[in-house]
C-alpha cells in the first residue's frame, strides 16, 4: 500500500515481522502474467480518457468517500478528495462508457448517490477485510461498493472472472 499524508510524504510503517507471511510468490507470480500487457497509473484520473479505448477495462480505485467525520481518509493524500473530485471522477466514468470502456470503480457506499440515477451502472456491496493495521486483532470488515457498466453477461463475467482466479 502507497498512502501519502496532508503534505505529501508517504505515511505507512513498514512493521516488524520477525517472520512475514504475506509473501505469497504463486500470486505474485500470476499477477505478473496477468499484468504483462496491463499499464498501470499513479495520476489525476482525468488521464484516462486519452489512454484508454474501446475494449479496455478500466479499474479506479480513487479516496473513498468518509462513511462519518472521524473516516475521513481523505487527508491521505495531498491536496485532499472532497467531493467535487467524486463528481469529477464520476463524469470520466460516464465518459469511459460512452467510448465503450468497461469501468470498474471502487469506494465507499455514500458515493452510490453519484451514480444510482445511471442506467447503465449496477452497484454491488461487498464486504472488504482491512489489513493494513499491524494489529490482527484490530482489523475488520467495512462495506464497500463496486460500481460497474459491465454488462451482467456470462462472457464479461467470465472474463473478469479471469483475473480474479
Amino acid at each position: 500500500m502507497y498512502r501519502e499524508n496532508s503534505d505529501g510524504e508517504f505515511n505507512v510503517s513498514f512493521g516488524r515481522y520477525s517472520n512475514p507471511d504475506w509473501i505469497q510468490e504463486q500470486r505474485i507470480r500470476k499477477a505478473s502474467r496477468v499484468l504483462q500487457d496491463t499499464a498501470v497509473f499513479n495520476t489525476d484520473f482525468s488521464y484516462v480518457v486519452d489512454e484508454a479505448s474501446v475494449g479496455d477495462l478500466v479499474y479506479l480505485d480513487p479516496p473513498y468517500e468518509p462513511v462519518s467525520k472521524t473516516a475521513d481518509f481523505n487527508s491521505y493524500q495531498a491536496g485532499g478528495f472532497d467531493r467535487e473530485d467524486q463528481r469529477r471522477l464520476r463524469d470520466i466514468v460516464i465518459e469511459l462508457t460512452e467510448m465503450d470502456v468497461s469501468v470498474v470503480l471502487s469506494n465507499s457506499p455514500p458515493v452510490t448517490v453519484l451514480y444510482e440515477d445511471h442506467d447503465v451502472f449496477s452497484i454491488s456491496y461487498v464486504d472488504a477485510t482491512r489489513s493494513i493495521n499491524s494489529d490482527a486483532s484490530s482489523r475488520g470488515e467495512v462495506s464497500e461498493v463496486l460500481i460497474t457498466n459491465v454488462p451482467p453477461d456470462d462472457q464479461r463475467r467470465k472474463t473478469l472472472s479471469d483475473f480474479t482466479e
